[in-house]
């Protein structure tokens, strides 16, 4: 089973991942960079989903933040702005999507990722 942490404050983003196979996928929603970060000091993750876009966070930091937590898992930044992909793959992401993206892409973006991962 793969652990996701999705640090979003959007309520179409928590709709969609419940559409995950929950036989596969184990998510976890912190609806605040903060509220993230207690989640996964606690316990690690396969998979953070991090939302660039909500309100008083800086989407770099929240990358980088993951990144000295755990560098193997798979880090996913979405944001609405295509000016935040090149310092967020710099920062340590993974794949940057722009939003708006549907549940169908960000699956096939997981399923490819940690195929790779795996196959290691």
């Amino acid at each position: 089973m793969w652990k996701i942490l999705c640090a979003s404050d959007s309520a179409g983003i928590k709709k969609e991942l419940d559409a995950l196979d929950p036989s596969f996928y184990d998510v976890q929603v912190a609806r605040s960079f903060n509220e993230a970060c207690a989640c996964f000091i606690v316990e690690p993750f396969n998979i953070y989903l991090l939302d660039a876009d909500m309100p008083g966070e800086n989407p770099i930091q929240m990358v980088k933040t993951v990144r000295l937590v755990d560098r193997n898992a798979v880090v996913i930044c979405i944001s609405e702005s295509d000016s935040d992909r090149l310092s967020a793959i710099e920062a340590g992401a993974d794949i940057f999507l722009q939003s708006p993206v549907g549940i169908g892409l960000v699956r096939m973006t997981i399923d490819n990722l940690l195929d790779k991962t795996s196959a290691v």
